[in-house]
């Protein structure tokens, strides 16, 4: 049985994936949603501002398979043993095999050509098997970065909302997730460095825990990303604070507008 803690954390996080999956028929489905993704479509700043916010911050693979755990070497060496274990089924009829061999070094020689194409296949799986764990890994991280700022776009909303009684939530489920993507966006494009990636180290933590499924077998890892937004909440808001004009153009958003641009000069406004 769940405590009565257990579960309002669940629905916590049950109600913020409504909000921020909706079920859309199409990007069409409703007038708001429409003149949503419209703007959005026209609007040229966005995506080249989401891909250059993100690839400051994004883990080379590299760096990934560099900090490699013992579990990510074992499971890069048991793909490895199987792939070689198939190369070799594959040539074993011909591996080691020199029959048309006249002399006993010429045995030798084409012996030691053999195992030097085994050696080559085996370092070669094992180098692309660890670029392939780190791309996954990579993924994973750039999911669970995603999924953070998603979660705190609906948070940011409740706490923006304490401020101005008359957002309605119905818009999220209109223009989700898409309308998380912007407030992302605009988020990290403005924030500092140090900060953005401090959410990116929170996002990384919890990369691995599970974002959907809330079953009593995962109440421990609910809690665990519950905390992690917690502490990306103080990041934002603190930093909000001393920016109002980002405040605004946010919560312009949350009514459903596109912003026209992504990088909010401050400066500029006072």
């Amino acid at each position: 049985m769940y405590t009565t803690k257990e579960k309002r954390l669940i629905n916590k996080f049950s109600k913020e994936n409504d909000l921020i999956y909706p079920n859309h028929t199409s990007d069409y489905d409703n007038p708001v949603r429409k003149d949503f993704i419209t703007d959005l479509l026209n609007n040229e700043k966005f995506v080249p501002a989401k891909n250059n916010a993100e690839e400051r911050y994004k883990t080379p693979v590299l760096e990934f398979v560099k900090n490699f755990k013992v579990k990510d070497y074992v499971s890069a060496v048991l793909l490895t043993t199987m792939l070689s274990s198939v190369y070799y089924g594959l040539f074993s009829d011909s591996l080691f095999k020199h029959k048309g061999a006249t002399t006993k070094n010429q045995k030798i020689a084409m012996n030691l050509v053999d195992a030097a194409s085994v050696l080559l296949f085996v370092l070669s799986a094992m180098l692309l098997n660890s670029l392939f764990l780190g791309s996954f890994k990579q993924t994973n991280q750039e999911v669970a970065v995603d999924n953070l700022y998603k979660r705190l776009s609906v948070r940011l909303f409740v706490e923006i909302k304490k401020i101005y009684p008359s957002l309605n939530e119905e818009v999220l489920k209109q223009c989700n997730p898409e309308l998380a993507r912007v407030i992302y966006t605009l988020l990290i494009s403005n924030m500092p460095e140090k900060d953005t990636r401090k959410l990116w180290q929170i996002a990384n933590s919890i990369s691995e825990h599970k974002y959907n499924k809330m079953y009593k077998g995962e109440i421990g890892d609910l809690k665990i990303r519950d905390k992690a937004l917690q502490q990306a909440m103080t990041i934002v808001e603190s930093w909000l604070i001393d920016n109002p004009e980002l405040v605004r153009v946010i919560t312009d958003v949350y009514r459903g507008n596109v912003p026209a641009t992504f990088v909010i000069k401050e400066q500029n406004t006072k």
